[in-house]
């Protein structure tokens, strides 16, 4: 269980600055666009990132079988997790727009 814990906790930080990038790429927009171009790059970056510790507690769920509670806990962080996601999309997603 520890390893889901470390993964999910590194996940949500990495979404915690996808979410900050994002927010920074529509503020600077207008005003800075090369910044904002940035921002937006660096939001893509920490969603791969994410998408990294994802696939590594997925994984470990697989192979631990023998401990069903792993899958529910991590569906449920997993939930939260595509939340979050959805919601740093929607902000690129207007950034390109």
């Amino acid at each position: 269980m520890k390893f889901i814990e470390e993964m999910a906790e590194r996940m949500d930080d990495e979404l915690d600055g996808a979410e900050e990038y994002a927010e920074k790429a529509l503020h600077y927009k207008e005003s800075h666009p090369a910044l904002a171009k940035h921002m937006h790059d660096m939001a893509m970056d920490e969603l791969r990132h994410a998408s990294y510790f994802c696939d590594a507690a997925t994984d470990y769920v697989k192979a631990h079988p023998e401990h069903p509670e792993f899958k529910d806990v991590w569906a449920f962080v997993k939930r939260h997790a595509d939340k979050k996601i959805d919601e740093v999309n929607s902000m690129l997603a207007k950034y390109r727009g």
